[in-house]
């Protein structure tokens, strides 16, 4: 008998959320609702399951809480709250769209998912990119979280945890984003919504839920990116305006610096864009810098314009990328990448 599953006590309502029934299927408890007549209280139920489904049905409150004995002769209760499983916002909705009234626990969900979670929007600058890829990235990969922000926002009617010109600003993108996905970034929205959607899959489980390769996923992912800052940038040259912010020039050794002094010691060391790259993928396998680190890095040799050479190119945006994402460093990527700068320096010595 599981110590994480207790009784409930007769005579209470039936809590709301996920029950398991003796057998082990699992349930979603909706609502308690009586009888008109005779006032017998009935628990509408739901089959919980992780794809949207309308199987509902509806048990007598003596039948819910009622026992069943085993082939060893012990009992246990038909149904039992089962605090291993969490409810999910998106199921919640679905219940909400086919008629139930259950925003209260909506609402209630947003709070607690958010209550301990502000502090992305306190570390967060926005519109503060240095380059539009790095503007489209902020925005996909806070798209479910800014999403649930604004939701809650519209149900509280008021600025939960965030100013108004930063609320202004949250949804001005992410309308932007739903234009782009019904139009130039149409083809790669089942991609946007498994990769940064309320149950984002890594790239890992991306390749192998559509059984094909990482650097696969990878490449999609950065024609993606690139599709989405080109977006980003016509809309600022149409609205005569810019929404990142202007990328300045950044040198480990000394801050203080000018950029003339900094000038004349890069025309005095001489290195190339290969070797360039070539140390900050070692600086990543030493972890010598932060993620805010490699983008500067980046920043400061090539500023916010296109990388011409494709070798060039295809590090940058992996470094942009890589910096960007919680998952594990791709070494085989890193170690490939390696390997063609070295033969690209020697080719050019």
């Amino acid at each position: 008998m599981s110590n994480n599953m207790p009784y409930e006590r007769k005579g209470e309502k039936v809590k709301p959320g996920i029950y398991r029934v003796y057998n082990g299927s699992p349930v979603e408890v909706i609502m308690m609702v009586p009888e008109p007549e005779t006032g017998k209280e009935f628990v509408i139920c739901k089959k919980w399951r992780f794809v949207r489904n309308k199987d509902y049905f509806v048990v007598s409150k003596e039948k819910f809480y009622s026992e069943v004995e085993d082939k060893y002769g012990q009992k246990h209760q038909l149904y039992r709250y089962d605090d291993s499983y969490e409810e999910q916002l998106s199921n919640l909705e679905d219940i909400e769209e086919d008629g139930f009234n259950v925003r209260e626990r909506i609402i209630r969900m947003e709070k607690k998912a958010h209550r301990f979670d502000d502090t992305y929007l306190k570390s967060r600058r926005l519109r503060s990119s240095p380059s539009y890829t790095e503007y489209a990235k902020d925005i996909l990969l806070h798209k479910t979280k800014d999403e649930a922000r604004v939701r809650l926002c519209r149900s509280e009617k008021k600025y939960v945890g965030i100013k108004k010109e930063d609320y202004i600003i949250l949804v001005s993108d992410l309308k932007f984003l739903d234009i782009c996905l019904k139009g130039p970034l149409a083809p790669f929205a089942d991609f946007i919504n498994e990769r940064f959607g309320e149950e984002p899959k890594s790239i890992r489980e991306y390749a192998a839920a559509h059984d094909i390769n990482r650097g696969s996923v990878e490449h999609i992912q950065r024609k993606m990116i690139l599709a989405f800052a080109e977006e980003l940038k016509r809309r600022d040259e149409a609205d005569g305006i810019k929404r990142i912010k202007e990328p300045v020039l950044y040198d480990y050794s000394a801050e203080d610096e000018d950029d003339e002094e900094k000038e004349e010691q890069a025309e005095e060391t001489k290195i190339t864009d290969e070797e360039y790259l070539l140390s900050l993928l070692n600086d990543v396998l030493d972890r010598k810098h932060s993620e805010d680190g490699i983008r500067k890095a980046i920043n400061n040799r090539f500023g916010s314009a296109d990388v011409e050479d494709k070798l060039c190119h295809d590090v940058c945006t992996f470094l942009l990328i890589c910096c960007g994402s919680k998952n594990p460093v791709k070494l085989n990527r890193i170690y490939d990448l390696k390997n063609k700068l070295k033969k690209r320096i020697a080719e050019q010595r």
